[in-house]
């Protein structure tokens, strides 16, 4: 099994998901399960509607590239696997 994680810069003052809401988003790729679909139904499931609680989706290709997006500054959460 494995987790899907929202990270952000530990300096971004982002700590819930709530204050996520209007920032820059990077998901891995629209087909991955844990860098997408679950992560995409987890907001659903809370009344988030990706498209709309985010400013700006992107899609990084990997995983340890939506890391590197976040650790660049290019956004400010990505959804990753544990």
């Amino acid at each position: 099994t494995y987790h899907t994680m929202f990270i952000t810069r530990a300096d971004s003052g982002i700590k819930t998901l709530e204050q996520a809401k209007g920032k820059r988003m990077a998901f891995v790729d629209a087909s991955s399960a844990s860098g997408y679909l679950f992560p995409a139904a987890f907001l659903k499931k809370k009344g988030y509607e990706p498209e709309t609680f985010f400013s700006q989706i992107v899609f990084a290709g990997a995983h340890d590239k939506a890391v590197q997006a976040v650790y660049n500054g290019d956004v400010d959460v990505a959804a990753v696997y544990d």
